[in-house]
């Protein structure tokens, strides 16, 4: 019995995300993130408030990012997953990306990996690992200081985790 209330309310948690998502950020995003998460993932447990804390609020702030959260816990979650992932066009890449703790920064436009991090590294370093791998792409080109760009892209002053 708990656990089907605890199943419903992930399912429900995930497609209310999803919806704030969807509202929130702009369909002109020029980077979508990608979230993989899962409830038997200890990297998941152990670092959950942090990501929640200190990345998630950055990324769902920032027009030109699209936070993806999907929860590959069981077969429920995926499928209340799924229409959010067809929606931004990564069902595909997140079929063959299943990583779970991962962080995967896809190109919207066409929906290439531009870099991946486990969620278990520090701030620091998922930051560093990002940036290097932006500017490569030449997805982020901040007229801020080079090392201070974290996912903003085009433009705009960057922001550090």
């Amino acid at each position: 019995m708990v656990s089907t209330i605890k199943k419903f309310g992930i399912i429900v948690f995930i497609t209310v995300m999803g919806a704030l998502n969807v509202s929130a950020q702009s369909e002109n995003s020029k980077v979508i993130v990608l979230l993989n998460k899962a409830s038997w993932c200890s990297v998941c447990q152990a670092n959950d408030s942090r990501v929640k804390k200190d990345l998630m609020p950055i990324l769902m702030q920032d027009k030109d990012v699209q936070l993806v959260v999907n929860d590959i816990s069981n077969k429920d979650t995926k499928a209340a997953s799924k229409p959010m992932l067809d929606k931004t066009g990564i069902f595909s890449f997140a079929k063959k990306n299943t990583g779970a703790g991962m962080l995967y920064f896809i190109d919207a436009k066409t929906k290439k990996l531009i870099s991946s991090v486990s969620i278990s590294k520090s701030n620091e370093e998922i930051h560093e690992g990002c940036t290097r791998k932006l500017y490569q792409k030449g997805t982020c080109q901040s007229t801020a200081k080079k090392d201070t760009c974290v996912i903003k892209v085009v433009n705009l002053e960057c922001k550090k985790l």
